[in-house]
């Protein structure tokens, strides 16, 4: 029990060791903190009064270090007592001057007793600068500290020396000691503020020989740890969580923690943090049966290793890296020697001798792992609610080697130019890995892809006629299978062009009997909706007539300068026909930018007798309006006329 006792000017505290002395008014704030001069900025920014004071009245190194000398003693109690004995409880709400102390303790810009009975709970439960942690009967020792964040400009950073002496008597774990290092909430430990990965992971840890942080946030010396809190400036205070984890069975580890510095640098710029570098993997849901063997000649790395005393919960990434002949996917850890209490929640299965396992496979990529190669990295967990000291001896299995996979048999092949052949590659891979396709050829190659869904689409042009062989090969990312395929790209029989497809209704049912046009050339739809135009093979040329214009012409020469003419182009036409009286020129009806005459004066002897008067004016025939005649029987007599193309209307 803690007495305060006023006698006169002084204050009296009787502690568990004893009684201490406080002299009200000489109070000093301590110029110096382990010889590096405590600075105090003005940071202003857009808060109210009482938060700014909060900040500037509390250490940010140590909030327990009330005069800032590097230690917590019961100076740092009496201090805030002598305070309030003579200003009494209330706001910190002016501006701390060079004699005053870092009497806030809390935080919470008011000075009153919950700031020095903190001070002095801390040093009844043993706290002191700098912290120790050793080895003992518990897998978990920790201790932690509060400090400041957040800045309106620049940068902050904290800074830390870490003295130790990590006992490696027993070297078979593949986890010692470790020292890991967390930021969280100060009021909610679940809430990680910063972390080498995902929340709930450390910040920093260190083994004396491998350090894990992320380069950037944390920066490692050997000796000194930086931390950029920069990313933190909306935050005013943070738990900072020493743990030395006790993972061998071996208790001579020391560890010495003395917090050094805690700057802000309002002219200062964040410099680049980057990512973990580890891939990691989850644990399958569906496990393959286990069918391994023991073997020794794989390294297991265990990495980013956190505790969580309020669950028991410790977890941690497992990478393997094979340092013998290459294997298969199927892959196996496990964990034995586990103490009662202590288990993998996250097994798999277990062994005959009772030891939990996990699959490796979904953190093997396919085709396994050659010399020298690494998995990926599998996340573990292992529930200690009574924080029981434990070893990690994990142990590997491997399964069969890995096969490669199996190609069915394709060709040979042919294909004409302007058609598209598909042929459906089939692989399967005994060991369950995924198959990828590739082409290879000593030659070039005419124009084909490998789809998405496992095809060879071969599209050649005119100008790839010829023969070609090649071999597609089918690997399971570590071994591979080819076969050997010939080609034929062969001339097309038919000459002209054809273009065929199939019309669908927007529920995918076929359309019969629909009219296509290109170009004039039309088709009509099948039963089932497909089609094929086919083009004449001939070429349509076109050729100029131009008509001469007398010279003087009022409208087309009226300068009479001679030689003008009306231009005009002949419409193309089929280039094996006007050779004869019985075989006249005849012009298939296409798009044109041009009106093509024969329409106005009749492409044969019939249809031109057709079109005319013939009342000897050598005039055509004309509908009101001086427009073509109508095809009717009062401008055809005879019968009307049946159009040139198969369009369903003669109008």
């Amino acid at each position: 029990m803690d007495v305060f006792v006023h006698h006169g000017s002084d204050w009296w505290l009787m502690m568990a060791s004893g009684w201490f002395r406080g002299v009200r008014g000489q109070a000093k704030r301590r110029a110096k903190n382990r010889g590096q001069t405590q600075r105090r900025r003005v940071l202003f920014e857009p808060l109210e009064s009482r938060v700014l004071m909060a900040a500037d009245w509390r250490n940010a190194v140590v909030s327990l270090d009330v005069n800032a000398d590097g230690l917590v003693s019961p100076i740092d109690a009496l201090l805030p007592i002598n305070y309030l004995n003579l200003t009494g409880s209330g706001p910190l709400d002016r501006p701390p001057t060079a004699t005053d102390s870092f009497i806030d303790v809390n935080g919470d810009g008011v000075a009153s007793p919950i700031d020095p009975l903190l001070v002095i709970n801390a040093l009844n439960a043993g706290f002191q600068l700098p912290l120790e942690l050793s080895e003992g009967n518990q897998f978990a020792r920790e201790k932690s500290i509060e400090i400041g964040l957040g800045q309106v400009a620049g940068t902050r950073r904290y800074r830390f020396q870490v003295t130790a002496e990590f006992d490696s008597t027993d070297t078979q774990p593949a986890l010692e000691d470790l020292l890991a290092v967390y930021l969280v909430d100060g009021n909610d430990r679940s809430q990680t503020l910063l972390s080498v990965g995902e929340a709930g992971e450390p910040i920093f840890t260190y083994d004396g020989s491998r350090s894990e942080f992320r380069p950037g946030q944390v920066r490692f010396d050997g000796s000194i740890v930086e931390i950029d809190l920069t990313s933190l400036a909306n935050w005013q205070s943070g738990q900072l969580i020493f743990q030395l984890l006790n993972n061998d069975s071996d208790d001579g580890t020391r560890l010495t923690i003395q917090p050094l510095s805690n700057e802000v640098d309002i002219d200062g710029s964040p410099g680049p943090i980057f990512p973990s570098s580890s891939e990691r993997v989850s644990v399958a849901s569906m496990p393959t049966m286990f069918a391994g063997t023991p073997t020794t000649e794989f390294e297991v790395e265990v990495s980013r290793a956190s505790f969580d005393p309020a669950t028991g919960r410790f977890a941690a990434d497992l990478t393997l890296h094979n340092r013998g002949p290459s294997v298969g996917r199927n892959a196996w850890v496990a964990f034995p020697d586990l103490p009662a209490g202590v288990t993998l929640s996250n097994a798999q299965g277990q062994l005959a001798d009772q030891s939990p396992y996990l699959s490796l496979r979904s953190a093997i990529s396919t085709g396994g792992l050659g010399v020298n190669e690494s998995s990926k990295s599998l996340r573990f967990q292992i529930d200690n609610p009574q924080s029981i000291p434990f070893r990690l001896t994990p142990r590997v299995y491997v399964g069969d080697a890995n096969r490669p996979p199996q190609l069915d048999p394709i060709g040979p092949l042919s294909v004409a130019p302007g058609g598209v052949l598909e042929v459906a590659l089939n692989a399967n891979d005994a060991d369950g890995d995924s198959v990828t396709y590739s082409l290879r050829a000593a030659a070039g190659l005419p124009n084909m892809r490998l789809t998405a869904d496992h095809r060879l689409a071969i599209t050649p042009t005119p100008d790839q006629l010829g023969s070609y062989t090649f071999e597609v090969v089918a690997s399971d990312g570590a071994a591979e299978v080819s076969r050997t395929v010939s080609l034929e790209v062969i001339a097309d029989p038919i000459a002209t062009t054809r273009i065929s497809g199939t019309v669908l209704d927007t529920d995918g049912t076929p359309l019969a009997n629909v009219p296509l046009e290109v170009g004039r050339f039309q088709t009509m739809t099948a039963a089932d909706g497909s089609f094929t135009l086919e083009l004449p093979s001939f070429t349509v040329p076109t050729e100029p007539f131009d008509i001469a214009v007398p010279i003087g012409d009022p409208q087309f020469d009226p300068f009479a300068e001679g030689g003008k003419t009306i231009p005009l182009d002949r419409a193309g036409y089929d280039i094996t026909t006007g050779v004869s009286v019985s075989n006249p020129r005849q012009f298939p009806n296409l798009v044109t930018a041009f009106i093509d005459a024969s329409a106005v004066y009749g492409s044969n002897d019939a249809r031109a007798t057709a079109l005319r008067t013939k009342d000897g004016t050598g005039k055509l025939k004309t509908s009101p309006g001086d427009l073509l005649p109508l095809n009717d029987l009062a401008s055809f007599p005879d019968g009307t006329l049946e159009n040139e193309n198969n369009s369903p209307r003669d109008g």
